[in-house]
C-alpha cells in the first residue's frame, strides 16, 4: 500500500513539472525576453559583521553560465564597506546560472527575475573553520544564509537538494553515466537503460519535494534530463547516426535554462555534428535533422 501510494505521489509531482516548464531556448517567442536587456536581472548581498578595512580585502567571485562555446567566464565583484555588494547580469537570459563563492561560502544561484543574499561573515568564518577542521563537507542550511525576492524559493531548493541523500543521487548519477557511454549496446538500448535508473532519480526528487515543496520544482527534473541527454549524445561521437525513435527523442529537447548542463546539450550537439560533418562533407548527415533555430543553438549560441 505505501509503495503504492509513493508511486501516486510520484506521478502527482511530474504532471505539476510538466505543467510548469517555461519556454524553451529555442522557442521564437524569447526573441523579445533575450533584447530586454534593460530587464537583466540583479544578485544583490550584504554581508553582516564586515569591517571597512576587512571589506578592502574581501571580494565575491562568480562563474556565470553563458550560452556560447566557453560554457562559463569568471567575474568578481568588490565587497563594499557596509559588507553589501551587487551582481547586474549584461543581457536578460531566463534561469541563468552562477556558482557563487563569497568568503567562507560557495552557493548554486540560479537568477531569474532577481534575488538578495545575506549573510553574518562570522558566523560564515566560524561554521567554515570547525568543518574545515573536521574535514566533513558543509550543508547549506549551516550556514543560515537567507534568500529574499522573486527567486528565493527556487535558490531554497537547488541549494538544499544538493544535500539531500547525496550519496544516492552521486551513485545513480554516475551509475547514469556509465549506461549512457556503453557502446556495447545500440542507442536504444543505453537510452532504455538510463531511463531505468532515470525513474530512481524521479522518487528520489519527489522523496525531497515531500520536505521541500517548491513551485519551480520543475527544475530539477529539467536539468536532470539536459545532463544525461547530454551524456547520450556524447556516446554517439565518432559513430554512424541511425535515424531511430531513440536518438530522435534525444534531438527534441529543448533546454529551458541557461545553466551548465542545458548549455553544455548544446555544445555536446554541435561537437556531434561538426564530427558528422567531417565524415560527410556534403552536408546530408543520416539521421541528425535538425530544426534551423537548433542548429543555430548549436553552431552560433545565443549572441549577447
Amino acid at each position: 500500500m505505501k509503495k503504492f501510494l509513493f508511486l501516486l505521489l510520484t506521478l502527482f509531482f511530474t504532471q505539476i513539472l510538466l505543467a510548469q516548464v517555461p519556454k524553451s531556448l529555442e522557442d521564437p517567442a524569447m526573441e523579445a525576453y533575450f533584447s530586454q536587456k534593460d530587464k537583466a536581472p540583479v544578485l544583490k548581498g550584504r554581508l553582516r559583521n564586515v569591517g571597512p578595512i576587512e571589506a578592502e580585502a574581501l571580494r565575491v567571485d562568480y562563474a556565470l553560465v553563458q550560452p556560447s562555446s566557453e560554457s562559463h567566464i569568471n567575474l568578481s565583484v568588490p565587497i563594499n564597506p557596509d559588507g553589501s555588494f551587487e551582481i547586474k547580469l549584461p543581457q536578460r537570459l531566463p534561469y541563468q546560472e552562477i556558482w557563487l563563492s563569497m568568503p567562507f561560502s560557495f552557493i548554486h544561484i540560479i537568477l531569474h527575475e532577481g534575488l538578495v543574499i545575506e549573510g553574518d561573515l562570522a558566523k560564515m568564518r566560524d561554521i567554515w573553520t570547525l568543518k574545515n577542521k573536521a574535514d566533513v563537507p558543509t550543508d547549506f542550511d549551516e550556514y543560515e544564509i537567507v534568500f529574499s525576492g522573486p527567486d528565493a524559493d527556487l535558490n531554497y531548493m537547488v541549494n538544499r537538494y544538493s544535500d539531500f541523500e547525496p550519496e544516492e543521487r552521486s551513485g545513480l548519477y554516475n551509475a547514469q553515466l556509465i549506461a549512457s557511454r556503453n557502446r556495447r549496446k545500440s542507442f536504444a538500448e543505453r537510452l532504455e537503460a538510463v531511463e531505468d535508473l532515470n525513474a530512481k532519480l524521479e522518487a528520489h526528487e519527489a522523496r525531497f519535494l515531500q520536505k521541500h515543496p517548491c513551485k519551480d520544482a520543475w527544475i530539477l527534473a529539467h536539468e536532470r534530463k539536459a545532463d544525461i541527454y547530454g551524456s547520450l549524445i556524447t556516446s554517439l561521437w565518432g559513430e554512424e547516426l541511425a535515424p531511430d525513435e531513440a536518438f530522435r527523442q534525444v534531438l527534441a529537447f529543448q533546454p529551458a535554462l541557461v545553466s551548465n548542463n542545458g548549455i553544455l546539450y548544446y555544445n555536446y550537439l554541435a561537437a556531434l555534428l561538426r564530427s558528422q560533418l567531417i565524415q560527410h562533407p556534403d552536408g546530408k548527415i543520416p539521421g541528425l535533422q535538425l530544426s534551423q533555430r537548433k542548429y543555430a543553438s548549436c553552431v552560433n549560441g545565443r549572441k549577447a
